[in-house]
């Protein structure tokens, strides 16, 4: 069976960083890695708030737990 873990490694109220670990797991419960970490980060704008969606709803809740209810960032596009 494979199984992928997501963890939040940086958390701030501009930006978080998503690591994500994809893994074999034996009969026995032995896990072996599969391929190499891959890290996404996501700012506290529009656009990231958005893209987090996509995350687990544990994951979500946490961040926007930090970020709080409006983004804090704003992009140039958005002036």
């Amino acid at each position: 069976m494979i199984i992928e873990k997501l963890a939040i490694t940086y958390l701030t109220q501009e930006s978080v960083s998503i690591l994500k670990q994809r893994f074999y797991v034996e009969e026995d419960g032995t896990e072996t890695q599969l391929g190499d970490n891959h890290r996404t980060a996501y700012t506290n704008n529009e656009i990231g708030r958005n893209d987090i969606l996509e995350l687990p709803e544990n994951i979500v809740n946490s961040i926007l737990a930090m970020w709080g209810e409006v983004p804090n960032i704003v992009d140039s596009t958005e002036v």
